[in-house]
């Protein structure tokens, strides 16, 4: 397969997931044949982005993918992170990143609910 192919290919991808068009460039030809990619699901992003609760960067990202996900219950939300990654210290700042999303009035409007946690905050879930 040629590069036209592996555009094409791209191309279809891209438009299946709504994909930036940049989102894979040339360089992988070198990896053709075989290359698998593979998209992580709403779900799994979401918890990911929680675990790692960076509040300016991700808030928006966390914000569509709880709806994306049909996710809204704090409770689900923090089960969903327990459940992909049930060896990890889920840190306290996981629980107040949700529950700032989904049950202030704020959220509601898209407004950003959050500000950075104070550095000396400990505690956590699991």
């Amino acid at each position: 397969m040629g590069i036209a192919g592996t555009a094409r290919i791209r191309q279809r991808v891209g438009d299946r997931h709504a994909l930036d068009p940049g989102w894979l460039n040339d360089a992988v030809n070198g990896y053709l044949p075989g290359l698998v990619v593979r998209v992580a699901s709403p779900r799994f992003v979401v918890a990911m982005k929680l675990l790692a609760s960076r509040v300016e960067r991700d808030e928006d990202d966390i914000r569509v993918l709880l709806r994306l996900s049909n996710i809204a219950p704090v409770v689900e939300a923090l089960d969903l992170v327990l459940n992909l990654y049930p060896s990890a210290a889920i840190p306290s700042r996981v629980e107040y990143m949700v529950r700032e999303l989904l049950l202030s009035p704020a959220s509601r409007s898209g407004s950003s609910v959050l500000s950075e946690p104070q550095s000396g905050a400990q505690g956590g879930i699991r």
